[in-house]
């Protein structure tokens, strides 16, 4: 039989061909070590490996889909530093995931100028109704600074996407039906929109991406007053306005459903992630896919950058230079007919 090729019969005897993807004559070892990555910043998980090209069924049943690279790049992904500040120009916006029986949770995030993603802030609480909630979340405050002051959350953010179902009204009332998003409104949330559900492996994927690159394209801050470090992590329910220590604890235990052979010869594999202590993670996630455009910045602003950056590489540069370097920087700007950092 020719390489990578195999037979074998299933329960019922019928025969099913096994295709290994050395039976390509393209699947060299360079095409392997193109597809893994190197051992440092791998492409694709050792489980999800097995799973696709060593057909191992079993083998990503239950992984820690996020754990191994958020722990070996903890310190470029998690922002502890207490001096650190987003800038107010940002675009800024939430996820919220409302829940009875577990917790709610509001994840107020952030995109730069270069469309990399921060989460920075978390409403967690359990068993409250949106009015309960809403005094907690009214006060949040953002880390940035603006008029010499941290700017209410849901003053700054534009909008906050949250959970569809939410939007269903299937709430009892005293005399009507009516839905949670209503409720929250009812309570003084502004800008709510309704999110998408699902795209669990997509954001995965993307995030995976993101952390992948030389400075990772999604950070999270948590500067909180109790440790933060991979070891120490647990649900710890709360209001934080200086980080996510949730949404890390829940991102790095984030798992693939279990699924055995028999079940894949059955029905298919189990797709998605396991449903449980994902809250943040749901929360995360409709903010993440409704978060795809970047914010513009103002041609002074990147003006602001290029001088900071010529005067530390000069520090005595002349008025007259400087002047000259601004007339090349405009023409280099409207040649490129953008004045954005996307």
């Amino acid at each position: 039989m020719a390489k990578g090729l195999s037979i074998r019969a299933n329960s019922l005897g019928i025969p099913i061909l096994r295709l290994h993807y050395t039976a390509h004559p393209d699947r060299t070892e360079e095409w392997v070590r193109e597809m893994r990555g190197d051992p440092e910043h791998p492409k694709i998980s050792e489980a999800m490996w097995l799973q696709e090209q060593e057909i191992d069924y079993s083998a990503a049943g239950g992984e820690r889909v996020l754990r191994e690279l958020l722990v070996r790049r903890w310190k470029e992904i998690v922002i502890t530093d207490p001096k650190w500040t987003p800038d107010p120009g940002w675009r800024y916006s939430n996820g919220l995931d409302y829940g009875k029986s577990h917790p709610t949770a509001l994840i107020a995030c952030a995109m730069d100028f270069e469309g990399r993603r921060y989460a920075l802030a978390e409403h967690y609480r359990s068993g409250l109704t949106p009015a309960q909630h809403m005094p907690m979340i009214k006060t949040m405050r953002l880390p940035c600074l603006e008029n010499g002051m941290n700017p209410l959350l849901l003053q700054k953010a534009a909008a906050t996407v949250c959970d569809p179902s939410m939007g269903f009204e299937n709430v009892a009332q005293d005399d009507r039906f009516t839905s949670y998003v209503e409720l929250f409104i009812k309570a003084g949330f502004p800008r709510i929109q309704i999110g998408i559900r699902g795209l669990d492996l997509r954001v995965v994927d993307e995030i995976i991406d993101a952390w992948n690159q030389p400075d990772p394209m999604f950070k999270i801050v948590c500067r909180v007053d109790f440790p933060i470090d991979p070891g120490s992590l647990k649900k710890r329910e709360g209001t934080y306005e200086r980080g996510c220590p949730n949404l890390l604890w829940e991102l790095m235990n984030l798992r693939r459903k279990e699924h055995s052979a028999a079940r894949v010869e059955a029905v298919g594999e189990a797709e998605g992630l396991v449903d449980r202590d994902n809250d943040g993670w749901d929360a995360l996630k409709y903010w993440w896919t409704a978060s795809t455009a970047v914010p513009e910045v103002a041609s002074e602003i990147l003006w602001r950058k290029e001088w900071d950056r010529l005067k530390k590489s000069n520090p005595n540069i002349d008025l007259n230079t400087l002047i000259y370097a601004r007339a090349q920087w405009d023409k280099k700007q409207q040649q490129s007919g953008s004045l954005s950092w996307r």
